[in-house]
């Protein structure tokens, strides 16, 4: 429980950290209720063009099997597929608690910036010191409703336990409500059922006034409670490529459509290898 503790003070701490990296008088300007992001443009397409992202992350996950240190590195691609779909692939390598974690992704979509997306997603995903790996496909939406946005993602996983009680294959599903109380802060709360666990989900990502290579550069902070006194506190930089200098939500609505915290996935199939690949 002290340790359980410690996380969630640590998540705090991160969450005022990410405030605290905001220039003075920021948060005088952030409107006292929701206001237009940017003109709504159905001309818009589905991706502004060839853009991506990398971020670096670290943190810590505990359960009533143990705890650990995290930490990796993500990657994004995003590129136009005609005026109204695009594409993304994902990739990521990762270590927790010193074993090698990877990861493959990709969302095909339909976008329209001024209103939502439609679309599916793949990955599959593996630690190499156990037998363990999953794969996991689905469809995806997400809804642009001023400066709130709704995700939401539902399908199927496979999950390769090589001994225990864990379902092998379940349905999936994960959603969040996203505010921007500035055009460069967003704040998210939400709900997460994979590899046969619930959890609870929040976070922050902050995008800073200036770049060093002309894109974007952005801080973020996350955090995880769920079953099994499972939880889990992590915190990063996020670097935007090829977009060329724009607002935070004009990037999540106009260039990569965001993931569910990947970067959490790692903690969560280590948890499941802690109480089944190693009984």
């Amino acid at each position: 429980m002290a340790t359980r503790s410690t996380l969630l003070t640590s998540t705090a701490l991160a969450t005022a950290v990410t405030f605290g990296m905001m220039p003075v008088g920021y948060a005088a300007d952030i409107p006292e209720g929701p206001g237009p992001a940017y003109a709504l443009d159905d001309s818009l397409p589905a991706v502004s063009g060839l853009n991506g992202k990398i971020a670096a992350y670290g943190g810590w996950q505990d359960d009533d099997v143990g705890d650990g240190g995290i930490g990796g590195l993500l990657a994004s691609l995003s590129v136009p597929l005609g005026h109204s779909f695009g594409f993304q692939a994902d990739g990521q390598v990762a270590s927790v608690d010193s074993d090698f974690f990877g990861r493959v992704g990709g969302h095909l979509f339909w976008r329209n910036p001024a209103t939502g997306l439609l679309g599916v997603y793949g990955s599959y995903e593996g630690f190499d010191d156990t037998d363990f790996n999953a794969w996991r496909i689905a469809v995806e939406g997400e809804a642009y409703l001023d400066m709130f946005t709704l995700r939401v993602m539902a399908g199927y996983e496979d999950l390769d336990v090589p001994v225990g009680t864990v379902d092998d294959s379940n349905l999936f599903a994960a959603a969040d409500i996203a505010v921007y109380l500035d055009e460069n802060f967003k704040a998210s709360v939400g709900y997460r059922h994979m590899n046969d666990m619930h959890m609870a989900a929040a976070g922050v990502e902050y995008q800073l006034q200036s770049s060093f290579f002309g894109g974007g550069t952005s801080v973020f902070a996350e955090g995880r409670v769920g079953e099994d006194d499972y939880a889990a506190v992590w915190a990063g930089v996020r670097l935007y490529l090829g977009a060329g200098e724009k607002s935070l939500i004009r990037r999540h609505r106009e260039d990569d459509p965001g993931s569910f915290d990947e970067t959490a996935r790692i903690a969560e199939q280590r948890f499941v290898c802690d109480k089944f690949c190693e009984e």
